[in-house]
């Protein structure tokens, strides 16, 4: 498991060496423009954790919907949602973390293999 997330962190940071300041957003933009960029230009795989109960999720799943670089980017085959129904925004409920908890760690064993 650490060996899998070191070698995640080492291919990131190596990219971000590689071609700092790249990307149509950059530096300058919207928070939202800035976390496409980063998304467009991230080659690893993503988790996506969507809890029911959150106004963030719903607002992410409209831009997602009405934007279609963000539903490229969010499409690509290597990255995975997982929704969460009952859970609010900062799954603040031992059910809820508990079942965030599962969640990463059965995708990063899966990364693992």
């Amino acid at each position: 498991l650490r060996a899998a997330l070191g070698r995640a962190g080492a291919r990131a940071r190596q990219r971000s060496q590689q071609d700092p300041g790249t990307g149509s957003a950059g530096t300058q933009g919207s928070w939202i423009e800035r976390m496409l960029d980063g998304l467009q230009r991230f080659e690893g795989p993503v988790l996506f954790l969507m809890s029911g109960q959150s106004l963030v999720s719903r607002e992410f799943d409209e831009l997602v919907s009405r934007d279609k670089a963000w539903a490229q980017a969010y499409s690509r085959p290597a990255n995975e949602r997982i929704d969460l129904p009952d859970a609010d925004q900062t799954f603040s409920t031992g059910d809820s973390r508990e079942r965030v908890n599962e969640a990463l760690l059965d995708w990063v064993k899966r990364l693992a293999t």
